[in-house]
């Protein structure tokens, strides 16, 4: 058994147990897809998923990486295919097999002459499983948080994970991810969340906002290129190390808001 809960502050709810062991389920390559990515695949037996946000020096699946990414939003947005085209720059159609627990890769990115390794924690979308995404998060340097274009309750959903990191991981920088862009340019009046109201809300919360296609794969590298170049360029996202510390509840950091609309 974990670690009994601490009582939350006043006015704020609980932010989960402590990571119990074997509580991960991470993915493998179906059949003839190839090999896995550096970083990916099973972890070994009894690991649970690192509290830490990864730079200078935490391993993930044996993998060091340098700063902890969490996917979160409601069952079916797409969560899945985004890391399937970050990490694999590939497509599957469905029909598709609903995460688990939480699925991890790691996706090495250049930023200038710098390489950073995220380490992207995929995490399950069902309601059943919402205190299991709150261990995922925690200590996660970034946050994907993502939406159906096509469905307003899953931007609805989306709200409640923002209102989630604002309480329990403050240093956290999130970023808003509409999905299925190619499922507009079919049909515009497919379109559930309007794009402006969107703007409004990120503007508020000081997210970046992107629309994406997995499928076309439409704005999904400039969404992780952004994580990337933020985690280098900004010292309020920045991890601690064992050699320096990096105070992550700084907020007085020159910001940037910009939103990727194509």
């Amino acid at each position: 058994m974990g670690p009994p809960l601490r009582p939350a502050p006043a006015g704020r709810p609980p932010c989960g147990p402590g990571p119990p062991r074997r509580a991960a389920h991470f993915r493998h390559s179906p059949p003839g897809s190839g090999p896995a990515p550096p970083g990916s695949g099973p972890a070994p037996p009894g690991a649970a998923p690192p509290r830490g946000g990864g730079g200078g020096g935490a391993r993930m699946s044996g993998r060091r990486v340098d700063a902890k990414v969490v996917l979160l939003g409601q069952e079916g947005v797409g969560k899945s295919s985004l890391v399937e085209r970050c990490a694999h720059g590939r497509f599957r159609a469905g029909p598709y097999q609903n995460t688990i627990g939480a699925a991890f890769v790691a996706k090495v990115m250049t930023v200038g002459d710098q390489t950073v390794t995220l380490g992207i924690w995929d995490t399950a979308g069902s309601e059943r499983y919402e205190a299991m995404s709150r261990i995922y998060y925690r200590g996660a340097r970034a946050a994907v948080v993502c939406y159906d274009l096509t469905d307003s309750g899953s931007f609805q959903r989306a709200k409640f994970w923002v209102n989630e990191l604002q309480n329990c991981e403050e240093g956290c920088r999130i970023y808003l991810c509409g999905t299925k862009s190619d499922l507009l340019e079919e049909d515009r009046r497919k379109r559930g969340v309007d794009f402006h109201d969107v703007q409004d809300y990120a503007d508020e919360i000081k997210a970046d906002l992107f629309e994406t296609s997995s499928k076309t794969g439409q704005s999904v590298d400039e969404l992780f290129q952004k994580v990337a170049e933020d985690y280098v360029n900004f010292s309020a996202f920045q991890v601690m190390t064992e050699d320096k510390g990096v105070n992550l509840g700084q907020r007085n950091s020159p910001y940037f808001y910009s939103c990727c609309h194509h």
